[in-house]
C-alpha cells in the first residue's frame, strides 16, 4: 500500500507535532494491516463522505483534526488535513 502526501506537504508544517505522530501511526498501520482492516478500527471513525466530497473518505486524528483521502488502485492519496474549530 502506497501513501501519497504530495498535495499536503506544505500543510504538514503547520500541524502540531502530536497530530503528526498520530498521522504517522495511521500510515504505519495502513501499511502493516491494510486499509480494509484499518477501517474496522473504531478510533479513526473512517467514513465515506457525501455531497461535495462524494467519493472521498475521512478519518479522525482527534476531535478536531481530520484527514481526507481517496483510494486509487493500491494507493491512498491524502487530499487534505483539516482542523475544525468548535
Amino acid at each position: 500500500m502506497r501513501v501519497i502526501l504530495d498535495r499536503v506537504n506544505k500543510k504538514l508544517r503547520y500541524i502540531p507535532p502530536h497530530m503528526l505522530v498520530r498521522l504517522q501511526h495511521w500510515i504505519k498501520q495502513l501499511k502493516l494491516i491494510g486499509i480494509e482492516e484499518l477501517r474496522k478500527h473504531p478510533g479513526y471513525r473512517d467514513k465515506l463522505l457525501k455531497g461535495e466530497r462524494k467519493g472521498q473518505r475521512c478519518i479522525r486524528l482527534s476531535k478536531s483534526w481530520r484527514v481526507f483521502y481517496i483510494e486509487e488502485n493500491d494507493k491512498i492519496i491524502i487530499l487534505e488535513i483539516n482542523h475544525h474549530e468548535y
